[in-house]
């Protein structure tokens, strides 16, 4: 058995966590919340992500063999198809039941950032629980948290060559003396 390995540091991490709790709470106080609500999206949802993850990543896998760089165009392709599945299956419950449709993704979309910050992915959050289900760590970015993610990226890079980090992209301290 393998250990998955972080591809995100501490602030990327708690980062995730400030904004996976606060898309959580927020929406439950802004909106309130039923049963309906945690029920869609804990379990609907979530199921939703899972499969589509699955179908998505099986017909990619069968009918795109041999393509150049297939690992990332199959992750891009497979979160941007999840996320419009689970959409479009949180905006039929809302018109087929008692649901309020926001609080619920956010809810979602609040627990699947919380997951991705606790593996320490840097991947997209419509497939952090498919993800985390099947051991799998896509390479994909999350645009909210790029920016800091790219940071400790360099940070790291830095620490790991021995040079002191600067915070500029590119530059380190001791290239800077003279």
């Amino acid at each position: 058995m393998t250990r998955h390995r972080r591809a995100i540091g501490p602030v990327a991490s708690a980062a995730r966590v400030a904004g996976g709790l606060a898309a959580i709470v927020l929406s439950i106080i802004v909106s309130g919340v039923t049963w309906w609500d945690v029920g869609v999206a804990l379990v609907a949802l979530p199921v939703t992500a899972i499969i589509a993850a699955a179908a998505v990543t099986a017909s990619y896998r069968r009918y795109a063999t041999g393509r150049a760089h297939p690992l990332v165009a199959e992750s891009w392709i497979r979160s941007a198809l999840v996320l419009a599945l689970v959409v479009g299956v949180e905006i039929a419950l809302s018109f087929a039941t008692p649901l309020d449709g926001a609080v619920a993704i956010w809810i979602f979309i609040g627990l699947s950032v919380l997951v991705a910050a606790v593996r320490g992915d840097a991947g997209c959050e419509a497939v952090a629980i498919p993800n985390a289900l099947a051991g799998r760590s896509d390479p994909t970015g999350c645009v909210v948290y790029a920016a800091i993610d790219a940071a400790e990226a360099r940070r790291a890079r830095a620490s790991a060559t021995g040079q002191e980090y600067a915070g500029r992209p590119g530059e380190a301290h001791s290239a800077r003396r003279r």
